[in-house]
């Protein structure tokens, strides 16, 4: 009889089912396969039309430099950067139903987030478009940074205390999980509430503003690997 598992005989694995393998059979997704890195993700948010051969020559470097000087903490051009690579990229993909999940490090930057990409959406009038932010708790107004220093005015109410609730009021008190399924919601903001352990088999991008590593990264870039009729492309930036 074998013996009962204890800290001297502890249980072992029987047998190993790598992600690897889970890849090659088409169960999940490859989730590296266009994964890019900071330097080099101002190409791709670019105007340029990456298939032509021959571009204007003063057009493309105005482009690629508006990209190139991407500011860390200016989070209203990232926005921009993030909805012009998904408008491009993403947005026609799965028939129209890609989604894409911003990570964020902190909440008051999931904050900050949710403001730049409601007043991005409506200045751009972008229709069919919707965010969602997703975090836990309160977040006071104060502890976002100053509104507009380095980049442009997006809200912030110094006097107000954030949630989850009060930023998504078409939400009601529904579970973000089913909202973010409907049509019209195609990014959600997390810090950390969804970076793991959330299922979304349309997602298809996934914009990362925090370092991430060890199990940590491989729990957050499996948010991308499920598959889905027609899935077969994912963007990591």
């Amino acid at each position: 009889p074998t013996k009962a598992p204890s800290k001297d005989n502890p249980p072992v694995p029987f047998h190993k089912y790598t992600q690897r393998q889970a890849i090659e059979e088409g169960f999940i997704l490859d989730v590296l396969q266009n994964y890019t890195n900071y330097e080099t993700a101002f190409k791709l948010g670019s105007k340029i039309n990456l298939d032509d051969k021959r571009v204007d020559k003063k057009y493309a470097r105005r482009s690629i430099a508006q990209w190139e000087n991407l500011h860390p903490t200016n989070v209203t051009q990232k926005v921009q950067f993030i909805m012009e690579h998904f408008r491009n990229n993403v947005q026609y993909l799965l028939d129209g139903e890609a989604k894409a999940m911003v990570v964020t490090s902190r909440r008051p930057v999931a904050v900050k987030y949710k403001l730049a990409f409601d007043k991005y959406i409506k200045k751009h009038n972008l229709q069919g478009i919707k965010s969602l932010v997703a975090f836990s708790g309160k977040v006071p107004g104060k502890d976002c940074g100053k509104d507009g220093e380095g980049e442009e005015h997006i809200g912030i109410d110094y006097e107000k205390e954030y949630t989850e609730y009060n930023l998504n009021p078409e939400a009601g008190n529904q579970d973000l999980r089913h909202v973010f399924d409907e049509e019209e919601y195609k990014v959600m903001i997390v810090a950390k509430k969804f970076q793991t352990g959330f299922n979304q088999p349309k997602l298809v991008a996934l914009y990362l503003d925090k370092k991430i590593s060890d199990v940590d990264a491989v729990q957050t870039l499996s948010r991308l690997n499920r598959t889905y009729p027609g899935k077969d492309t994912t963007y990591v930036i």
